[in-house]
């Protein structure tokens, strides 16, 4: 009931309506498409920002616990490696002072020093109760391979923490403030595709509804005058006064009437058995015309030229069905030779495919290289740097050290002056100024130490900044790899399914040559049943002998055919088909319903 109502609305209300559902559509597509495209871009580049921060805030705070932990590490070796005199000659005194220099950093809450025993000899900080262990740093002091204390410094991980919180605080107000400036440009599209759609849908709209009236107002005229021909008036006068398209077209229209109505009246005459009729063509391209004309010369050979041919689609057809089995062994050979050359491909699809995966993993452990590298390098750079930090310490421990000798030398020179009385002060003297000897000489190797750790940190860093650019390269290379594995095992699929598709083709091939070997066989039973239905033409005594030479006899093994009337079980029964329509007398086609 709907397809009916719809075939029955005027052409002028189908256009409109298909013109504005198109624009309407159109627009729809487009501001789906483009709102979509905007959706998808903002989307990734939201992801991308917020995995960078995060990665970036995740480097941070472990770069910032590292140094604390190094900066703890540090200060223990250092503490160590002085109070190893120290608490062997009972200085606790100097030890106090040191310690006091290392907790005025605002990162070592506390550092004590104890002695084999495990008692305390620095006093200045004490280790707070209930202080998680995994914030402490401790080191054995050792002389002469025995210990003889230990250091125990305490890490203030809550300026780092604090740090790290301004740090994610910050990110996360950058990812809302965003996210809120995509909603804000994905609005501001919506709402500007959505005013262009209405504004482009009124304009066409107008544009429309003028030219489609313009249009359809000479069509309806026409389609009453085309209506009273196809009921056969062929009295109808047309005109016509435009000279567009729709004009040009009644005006062919009336020489067509013109054409038409010449054609009733040779009609009439040929109807009336007057075939001696003279046809006027209207151009070298009057198909009607010539045909028509060639009609009255070739009604009366029609039938042995039918009758001819009939004998040549039976021989014909025999021909056709002795190669058709040819080509059908021919096509299961190759069917048999495709099925083969498919399991090869598919093998080979295989092995492309593996090698493209493999080379997409190693793509992925290259990136990675690369950036393990270039982070290496940068906590290298840290490194160096702490370790100039340090080698600045010891030189302040060494000159404590020489200002120690030189005390030292002024006590033994007081003590001499003495004489017996100042003794046992000497003997103390020599022994500080041994101790600060010593205390000067460990401070140079720590020195030469530091000096030639931070060289090779130095140059550490630098063979890393080289080695980056080289995996970054080779990370490319991979790439280009996979890439090139990827279009390989996309071409040898594409090949592999070219050859299913030919597989496919031979085996239709094969099935129509089967079809095509029985259809020949059918083709030749009939052609002896049209042998049959010619003989109930009579042509006069001439055409008659021109029909006996031309006679060939019936094909070996195919005998005559029993004729059926139409609907009965011919196959070429209610079958329509192309050829000349013969315009019988009413008693000739009475006769020949007969067969």
């Amino acid at each position: 009931m709907l397809k009916e109502k719809i075939r029955n609305i005027g052409i002028a209300t189908k256009l409109n309506m298909a013109i504005v559902a198109a624009v309407l559509l159109l627009m729809l597509g487009m501001s789906v498409a483009v709102n979509s495209a905007v959706r998808s871009a903002l989307s990734e580049q939201g992801e991308a920002f917020v995995s960078t921060l995060k990665e970036q805030q995740k480097g941070q705070e472990e770069l910032l616990r590292q140094g604390l932990v190094l900066k703890g590490n540090s200060f223990a070796e250092m503490l160590a490696r002085i109070g190893q005199d120290l608490i062997l000659s009972y200085d606790y005194a100097f030890l106090e002072k040191i310690v006091q220099s290392v907790v005025n950093d605002p990162d070592i809450p506390f550092a004590v020093l104890y002695d084999k025993d495990g008692n305390a000899v620095t006093t200045t900080s004490v280790r707070p109760e209930g202080f998680p262990a995994q914030n402490i740093v401790s080191k054995e002091i050792q002389a002469g391979g025995q210990k003889v204390g230990s250091v125990v410094i305490g890490l203030n991980f809550a300026a780092v923490e604090k740090n790290i919180e301004k740090t994610l605080a910050h990110g996360n107000a950058v990812i809302a403030a965003a996210q809120q400036r995509q909603k804000d440009v994905l609005l501001r599209i919506a709402m500007s595709i959505a005013g262009f759609a209405v504004v482009v849908v009124v304009l066409i709209g107008g544009i429309v509804y003028f030219t489609v009236h313009a249009m359809v107002r000479p069509l309806r005229e026409a389609v009453v005058k085309v209506q009273q021909v196809a009921k056969g008036d062929l009295e109808v006068e047309i005109t016509s006064s435009s000279g567009d398209e729709i004009g040009q077209m009644l005006a062919a229209m009336r020489g067509m009437l013109k054409n038409l109505q010449a054609t009733a009246e040779m009609a009439k005459k040929i109807a009336a058995g007057d075939l001696d009729v003279s046809v006027t063509l209207l151009s070298d391209r009057d198909s009607f015309g010539i045909s028509l004309a060639a009609m009255v010369e070739k009604i009366k050979s029609i039938i042995l030229d039918v009758r001819m041919a009939a004998d040549q689609v039976a021989s014909g057809s025999h021909q056709l069905s002795s190669s058709s089995q040819e080509v059908s062994q021919g096509a299961s050979q190759q069917a048999a030779v495709i099925e083969e050359i498919s399991s090869a491909m598919e093998e080979l699809t295989s092995t492309v495919a593996q090698s493209a995966d493999s080379a997409r993993q190693t793509t992925i452990i290259a990136t990675k290289a690369a950036i393990d590298a270039e982070e290496g390098g940068k906590t290298m750079l840290k490194t160096v740097e702490a370790m100039r930090h340090i080698a600045e310490k010891i030189e302040v421990i060494e000159e404590i050290a020489r200002q120690t000798n030189m005390l030292a030398l002024n006590a033994a020179i007081e003590a001499a002056r003495a004489g017996e009385h100042g003794k046992g002060f000497a003997v103390v003297a020599s022994e500080v100024r041994k101790l600060a000897e010593r205390s000067k000489v460990s401070a140079q190797d720590i020195r030469e130490v530091a000096i030639s750790s931070v060289d090779i940190a130095s140059r550490a860093g630098a063979l890393v900044e080289e080695m980056v650019p080289q995996i970054k390269k080779t990370a490319d290379l991979v790439q280009e790899i996979d890439a090139a594995s990827t279009e390989q095992a996309k071409g040898i699929a594409e090949n592999a399914k070219a050859i299913e598709q030919f597989d496919q083709v031979v085996q239709s091939n094969s099935s129509v040559a089967e079809q095509m070997a029985a259809t020949s066989e059918e083709l030749n039973a009939q052609a002896g049943h049209l042998l049959d239905i010619m003989t109930f033409f009579r042509l006069g005594a001439a055409n008659d002998e021109q029909r006996g030479d031309t006679s060939v006899g019936r094909l070996p093994g195919k005998g005559a055919r029993k004729r059926l009337p139409p609907g009965k079980g011919d196959p070429s029964a209610g079958r329509q088909t192309d050829g000349v329509h013969l315009a019988l007398q009413e008693e000739t086609e009475r006769d020949f319903q007969r067969y």
